[in-house]
């Protein structure tokens, strides 16, 4: 998910699952995440660094220059399962919220969620209802940050500066001035 937004494409879980089991991508149920880029070919180049003392304040750098984190949360609520450890699943954070919410995207049925500030560097979801019910989400510092391809500057003039990048990638039309009319 966080590098169908980096690229632009998409890429699907299943398509990404699939990759890295034909890629060496697992090494039992653990993600190698420098793996994870090789699904784009090498184009757009992007790198995934992997830490394990992820904080707040990180997430909330990358989210600010609108780049998204995979971040390891465990399981919880009425399983019974430590909280500690290692990951047991990875979800996509995309953004924050006005209310200091994060929005995140769940690759086990493609499921929105929010989570909520915990403590001083936790994040997590209260139990939903269905399916997710009995589920709680709780982030402790394991996480993927992405390194995104350079942006070309735009080019032209210097009053062509102000043209988003994305604009700039693009064919400008020629603009001709016209000759004054005369009566």
């Amino acid at each position: 998910m966080a590098l169908s937004q980096l690229s632009g494409r998409t890429i699907t879980p299943q398509q990404m699952d699939e990759y890295l089991d034909n890629n060496k991508g697992y090494s039992g149920n653990s993600v190698f995440f420098p793996k994870t880029t090789g699904i784009l070919g090498g184009s757009p180049e992007i790198t995934a660094n992997r830490l394990d003392n992820l904080t707040i304040a990180q997430i909330d750098r990358e989210l600010d220059e609108k780049r998204p984190v995979a971040i390891g949360v465990r399981y919880g609520g009425t399983q019974g399962r430590s909280l500690s450890g290692t990951p047991d699943h990875w979800i996509t954070l995309t953004g924050k919220n006005e209310d200091g919410t994060y929005r995140a995207n769940d690759p086990n049925g493609g499921v929105p969620i929010t989570l909520r500030r915990e403590g001083t560097n936790g994040l997590m979801m209260a139990p939903r209802e269905g399916r997710h019910r009995n589920r709680s989400y709780h982030f402790r510092n394991h996480g993927v940050t992405f390194t995104p391809p350079p942006v070309a500057p735009a080019r032209g003039s210097d009053q062509d500066g102000f043209v988003d990048r994305a604009v700039s990638r693009q064919a400008r039309p020629t603009i001709r001035a016209q000759p004054p009319q005369t009566p």
